[in-house]
């Protein structure tokens, strides 16, 4: 069956690697990895494989990382705003190894160009691109810690999107703007 399977399908590319859990892995493993005339390219965001609730192992992406032979890193970020990016390279390089793990290094990126007129106003004043919530107090236990940012998270939203149906919360993209909507949220 296995070589059935590379007969036909000689190169296997699996994106979202990182929630690939240890049985799967150990599937491609079998297939591809020292088999000639082959190749198995894995994509994936180690910062992602500690999320376990969506079938990540990071025991199996830190094996793979060792067991294949290359790694290439996608060095800019065509997505977010440059304060998006720079606040994530910032909270990420305050330890050597944030994830616990050395390896799974955090490798800072760069903006892509084309974002660099990406902005969140509300009411005429320029937003933080992250914000951090720490819960008051001596402490608490997870569940309550757990209700209590869901709350705030759930008010900030709700902020969010009533100071945006007032065209008071706005997206920016160079000089043209439109109000904060649901569809731009999400959790």
């Amino acid at each position: 069956l296995a070589a059935a399977i590379r007969g036909r399908f000689p190169a296997a590319m699996i994106d979202e690697f990182q929630d690939t859990d240890p049985q799967q892995y150990r599937i491609f493993r079998r297939l591809y990895i020292n088999q000639p005339d082959t190749a198995l390219l894995l994509i994936g965001d180690p910062k992602q494989a500690i999320y376990a609730f969506r079938g990540a192992d990071i025991f199996t992406y830190m094996k793979a990382r060792h067991e294949v032979s290359a790694h290439y890193t996608l060095d800019t970020n065509w997505r977010s705003s440059p304060a998006m990016i720079s606040s994530v390279n910032t909270l990420f390089q305050q330890l050597d190894n944030p994830f616990l793990f050395e390896q799974i290094p955090f490798m800072a990126v760069k903006a892509a160009a084309k974002n660099s007129g990406l902005r969140f106003t509300m009411k005429g004043k320029n937003q933080p691109a992250m914000s951090l919530w720490a819960q008051s107090g001596d402490g608490c236990g997870v569940s309550d810690y757990q209700q209590i940012m869901a709350m705030q998270c759930a008010q900030q939203i709700r902020d969010w999107l009533t100071t945006g149906q007032r065209g008071e919360a706005l997206l920016w993209k160079g000089e043209v703007s439109r109000p904060v909507q649901s569809s731009d949220i999400t959790i």
